[in-house]
């Protein structure tokens, strides 16, 4: 089975579950009773897993309406963006602390602080991931 037809498998359990649970409450017709707020509560995770499933399913075929591709491609501009902010940021502190230590005569931390700032992509990808 491919990915698609497992999330569409997916879907249409939670479907079946939620209609037993609705048809069930109805028939109780207990409100408060603990049987109900379980049933009530497993009902309110399906609908959380339901809206997951279905999020995936529109992913993988492609069904997003402009503003959502609109909405996608600016938090990515913006994610990007913050990315390359904190890069810059995390070079020139390298570079700032390896002038300190040169001041100070200690080459060696220097050194190793200048070689650190060519983590500074991967840190900033860690960070803002």
């Amino acid at each position: 089975m491919t990915e698609i037809e497992l999330l569409e498998d997916r879907i249409k359990i939670i479907d079946r579950r939620s209609a037993e649970i609705e048809a069930r409450v109805t028939r109780l017709n207990k409100p408060g009773d603990y049987e109900v707020q379980e049933l009530q509560t497993e009902q309110n995770v399906l609908a959380g897993h339901r809206a997951v499933a279905a999020a995936q399913l529109r992913e993988l075929r492609g069904d997003f309406d402009q503003a959502e591709r609109a909405r996608k491609a600016a938090a990515l501009a913006r994610r990007d963006a913050l990315r390359a902010a904190r890069t810059k940021a995390i070079e020139r502190q390298c570079y700032v602390t390896a002038e300190h230590f040169e001041q100070l005569r200690d080459y060696r931390s220097a050194r190793n602080w200048r070689l650190q700032a060519l983590d500074a992509r991967r840190q900033a990808e860690w960070e803002i991931h």
